[in-house]
């Protein structure tokens, strides 16, 4: 009998193993190409609006005023308004500033509302009807300025489409009706650092507090934020029937929204994707 040779037929297998992986092997060996793109971004915007009022921090009877900003939303801020003696032909005047502090455009909305302990007169008179809003954004809204260029001006129209004059005083309407003036500034919209306005008058880039009236909707557009004074005018035509009346423990809130604005924040389809956004502890549109 013939012997067999085991570690030579062994030596043979593993031989042909190996031959037959590397012509398998080889028919995957396709044409093959890469690229990467590194250090993408996606990230949720910020909505983050700043309201504060600026108060005088030392006594009347010194000639230099000195003011200091308070957040609104601090525990130390004081009342906007805290005056109950108001009465025919008197102006109480308050400053605000308001910022955007995110990286998003948004709508804002600024609500006075009397409080529950509210006193009407016999017949139903309302204090809110008889106290006249004015507004500026001026630096120094009162320089060679007297009362009757305040109340004058005030009232002058408005040309939408147009810079606003920083110089001169608006009148918004009457505490009860803040959109029944020349130009409603309880609401509007701020936009954020990252985007400038690109008027169709060809002005670009425009500095932070730039106010401007849209032309077709008149919707207010600020850059980034502004500071805006306030005076509270009881009209001279005020008679008894609005003595020792109150609008109560006044609520002065502002809200803040996503904001629809053409040609800033399109998505893949147009600038309408947020144009149902709602007011905070607003019920959600069908």
């Amino acid at each position: 009998m013939k012997k067999i040779n085991y570690r030579r037929t062994l030596i043979t297998l593993l031989v042909l193993i190996v031959s037959v992986c590397g012509v398998i092997g080889g028919t995957f060996a396709w044409f093959t190409d890469s690229s990467e793109s590194v250090e993408n971004v996606v990230g949720s915007g910020k909505l983050d609006m700043k309201v504060e009022v600026r108060k005088r921090i030392n006594p009347k009877h010194e000639e230099v005023p000195e003011y200091e900003w308070y957040d609104v939303d601090s525990d130390n801020c004081p009342k906007i308004i805290d005056f109950n003696r108001i009465e025919p032909g008197y102006m109480l005047s308050e400053t605000l500033r308001m910022s955007n502090m995110g990286n998003l455009i948004f709508d804002y909305q600024m609500n006075i509302l009397p409080g529950s302990n509210e006193v009407l007169g016999p017949n139903g008179e309302n204090l809110a009807d008889v106290i006249d809003v004015y507004f500026s954004f001026a630096a120094d809204p009162f320089k060679d300025m007297t009362r009757a260029d305040i109340l004058s001006s005030g009232k002058q129209p408005l040309v939408p489409g147009t810079s606003f004059d920083h110089d001169r005083w608006y009148y918004s309407g009457t505490l009860s009706d803040l959109s029944s003036g020349v130009l409603d500034i309880s609401k509007g919209t701020l936009l954020s650092s990252n985007f400038a306005l690109d008027l169709s008058n060809g002005v670009l880039g425009l500095p932070a507090g730039t106010v401007f009236l849209e032309k077709d909707t008149r919707r207010l557009v600020i850059q980034n934020g502004t500071t805006c004074t306030f005076i509270f005018h009881m009209q001279e035509t005020a008679g008894n029937e609005y003595q020792n009346l109150s609008l109560g423990d006044v609520s002065i809130n502002f809200m803040a929204k996503q904001a629809a604005f053409p040609d800033f924040e399109d998505d893949a389809f147009d600038s309408t994707y947020d144009q149902n956004a709602t007011w905070p502890n607003e019920a959600p549109a069908p």
